[in-house]
């Protein structure tokens, strides 16, 4: 997800950026919170991010032409999203395991 937000994000700042448009800060943010809730429901669709951007570029109004550079190259792309979001799990994954080793047996069996 983290990889699928990122990569709506920055492409939808360059196509749109390249036709010419323009945005503010706030706006800014906003697509920064649209990318993330998107990449969240995105989760595990083959290229979903790629037709995820289409749809919020085209729904603005802005030419898609600029798309098709990046559709060749999206294979590579995707496995690069894929191994961004392996190895972030994988972090998370240790985190919690690490923490969670701290927690006395005794706590654990309570709580159940």
């Amino acid at each position: 997800m983290n990889a699928c937000a990122g990569f709506i994000l920055i492409t939808v700042l360059f196509v749109s950026i390249s036709n010419g448009m323009h945005f503010s800060i706030y706006q800014m943010i906003m697509w920064i919170f649209l990318a993330t809730l998107a990449a969240v429901g995105n989760a595990g669709v083959p290229m979903g991010c790629y037709f995820l951007t289409s749809a919020f570029l085209s729904s603005m109004n802005v030419p898609l032409y600029l798309l098709g550079l990046i559709l060749p190259i999206y294979t590579i792309i995707d496995m690069l999203e894929s191994a961004l979001n392996v190895w972030s799990n994988s972090c998370i994954c240790t985190v919690i395991d690490k923490e969670t080793k701290e927690i006395p047996s005794k706590v654990i069996e309570a709580e159940n």
